[in-house]
Parts: C-alpha cells; structure tokens; sequence
C-alpha cells in the first residue's frame, strides 16, 4: 500500500507542479531515502565498486547521484506523455535501423542503465512500435499505474510469466521488436558469466529468445545528458550463433551482452539504477535459499517496470517456460542458414528492404550515413 501511494504520489506531483520543481523535489526525496536506507546505500556502494574496479566510499558523489537518477527517471516517465519536445542526440541509431531493413525482427537489449521507459517511449515516436517484457509487481495497481503509462506512450507490454516466451517469439517471428532487460535475474534460473571482472548471474532469456527467433539483439541505452536531453546509443547487432550445445551458445551470447552492457556502464555509472549487489547471488550460490532476491528499488519509489518489480510467483513461472524452451534442441531451421548458423555468425544478406515496422521514411531514415545526429521527438497525442 505504502509503495503505491508513494509512486501515486510522484504521478501527482509530475502532473501539478513545474517540471523543474518536480524535479528539485524528487532528488530531495532521493536524499532522504539515501540518508535513511544503509541497505539501500550499501548496495549501489557496491555496484559502483564493482564497475569502477575500485572501492567506493559510502559518502562518494557517485552514490548520491544514483539515488538522485532514479528519482529523475520516475519523474521523465510519468511525465512523457505530455512533453513535446525531448532531445535526442542519435549515436549508432543506424545499427538499429539497418537490422530492422532485413525484417529478421529485433531485439532492443538494454539495461536499467539511464532511462529504459523512455528508450521504449522514444523508439515508438521515431516510428519502431516496441513490446516490452516486464515483471509483474505484487500489487496489481502498481501493474496498472505502470502499464497505464506505457500504454498511454504507444509502448506495449508482455507480463513475464508462464506465456512470455511463446508471446515474445510470436512477436519477433512476424519482424517485430521486442524490448529486453540483460542486466538483472529474478528467476533463480541465470547464468554466470563475467561482468567488470567479477563473476555475476544474468538471465539466460534474452539469448534463448534470440536463437529460437533467429533475431539479433541490437544493445541500445538512453543515457541522460541534462533536463530532457539525451543520447540514444546502438551498438552493432549480435546475431545468434549455435556453436556446441544450446547451453554453451546461451552462455557466448549471454557473455557477448554483458561485455555491451560494461561498455556502458564504465561509462555511465552512476546512471545504473539497480539496487541490489550483483554478486551476491554468486557469493552465496545460485539455487541458495539465502540468497532470495531482493527485487525492490529504493522504498520511496519502487519500480516495477521493464523486469523490475518483487512477484515471487511470476518469477518462477518465467523460469520454466524459458528454461524449458532453452533446453530443447534446435531444430534444423533454428541452428543452420541465415544469421543463426554454425561458424562465425555473420548476417545474410538480401533480405526484405523494408521491415513491416511503422513508418519506413521516419524510422530507417533519420541517421542513416552518420553516426551521431540530433532529433527532437514529436508531441505523442494525449
């Protein structure tokens, strides 16, 4: 009740006050939740730590700005809606748009770095309609506050559940695009693989949907750069490749995400809004009934959204159906010809010149030829 009321709170001060007080006041609810939760504190502490390869003072500026970037990334998504114009600096858009020209469908692979709500929000105004994969809360209203605005933004949602696979194949199969979190595992059901030089646990979904839809994941951020200023970064596609069992490619693919996620994240690092140490899952044992997850963000406003959130129920459900999808082989179509084919992976060419996704002329043409460029997003209607 308490967590609801208090992102019911944050809505109201989004849609009353100026967005520049909005805002102030929510980095000032930040700095009392840091100040109040040594939990809380000691965990970015630690993710800092983990990223910068170097111990982290509690008191470090870093530390605060974490904080201060969750309230910020509350406060840009209940109010995307009605913000008209967003800047956008574009910086390898063109990797993105490319995949899309070869109607493989794609896969936008992100992490809880910077603002991934508005990542969705912003594609779908550049003309990529976007479904995206989220964790249930264990409050319905906050499902409903959360789905409601990403609705209301054009972007759609696939509750992570017992149907979120066969949904998301569905989705890629007729050359859509799919939204991802690599960066968190709620499931008990990860992988290990390293992560800034420390042996972490990431889910293994985002590489079995990748092999059994043959799409690629494009690696794609929205890093804050000042008030709604932003840069979009793509990295070049990774294409599923099947080399030795299905176990053993997950493990490539999945290691290949975390290496464009640690890119970013060294880069940004105090825009990486996860609040739970990375290792302890792996410091205690993956299956350990000590190591429970803790799935909740800082108490003064915990976000269910894009795989965040605390359904101990639908977590385990999401284990099975992409544990069970990851242990069957692939059939002959899924391991050989096109993009996910034994050897090296590199892409076929020749595909359909234009991707059923929206509207070619303002998606697969705004950066086409030049790695960085600046757009503002048009008014999405009320």
């Amino acid at each position: 009740m308490l967590k609801y009321l208090s992102y019911r709170f944050v809505q109201w001060m989004v849609n009353t006050l100026p967005t520049a007080s909005a805002f102030h006041c929510a980095e000032l609810l930040a700095d009392m939740q840091r100040c109040a939760s040594t939990k809380d504190r000691h965990a970015v502490q630690a993710n800092l730590s983990l990223i910068l390869g170097r111990p982290i003072p509690e008191d470090s500026p870093l530390v605060r700005e974490a904080f201060r970037n969750f309230s910020r990334y509350l406060v840009e998504f209940f109010a995307s809606h009605r913000v008209q114009q967003p800047e956008v600096i574009l910086d390898g858009y063109e990797h993105l748009t490319d995949t899309l020209h070869r109607d493989r469908g794609a896969i936008v692979l992100t992490a809880h770095l910077g603002n991934w709500e508005l990542l969705g929000v912003s594609l779908h105004r550049m003309g990529v309609p976007i479904t995206a994969v989220a964790l249930p809360h264990d409050d319905p209203r906050m499902d409903r506050l959360f789905n409601q605005q990403r609705q209301r933004c054009g972007v759609r949602v696939i509750p992570l559940g017992p149907d979120a696979a066969r949904r998301s194949l569905e989705i890629l199969r007729q050359g859509g695009v799919l939204g991802l979190l690599a960066d968190r595992e709620f499931a008990n059901n990860g992988i290990r693989i390293t992560l800034c030089g420390r042996e972490v646990i990431f889910p293994r979904g985002p590489a079995t949907v990748s092999l059994r839809s043959r799409s690629p994941a494009v690696p794609t951020f929205l890093i804050r750069e000042g008030l709604w200023k932003f840069r979009l970064c793509c990295e070049p596609p990774i294409w599923p490749t099947v080399r030795g069992s299905v176990n053993a490619s997950i493990q490539t693919l999945t290691q290949m995400y975390a290496a464009a996620i640690e890119r970013h994240l060294k880069r940004f690092p105090d825009q990486w809004l996860v609040f739970q140490p990375l290792t302890q899952n792996v410091d205690c044992g993956l299956r350990s009934a000590d190591c429970e997850p803790n799935t909740n963000p800082p108490s003064f406003a915990r976000s269910p959204a894009l795989g965040r959130g605390g359904r101990r129920s639908e977590g385990v459900a999401a284990k099975s159906c992409y544990a069970e999808a990851s242990q069957r082989p692939l059939r002959s179509s899924e391991s050989e010809g096109g993009p996910c084919r034994q050897g090296n992976g590199e892409a076929e060419h020749g595909f359909g010149a234009v991707s059923p996704h929206g509207r070619p002329g303002r998606c697969h043409g705004l950066a086409r030829g030049a790695p960085q460029s600046t757009v503002h997003i048009p008014h999405f209607a009320r």
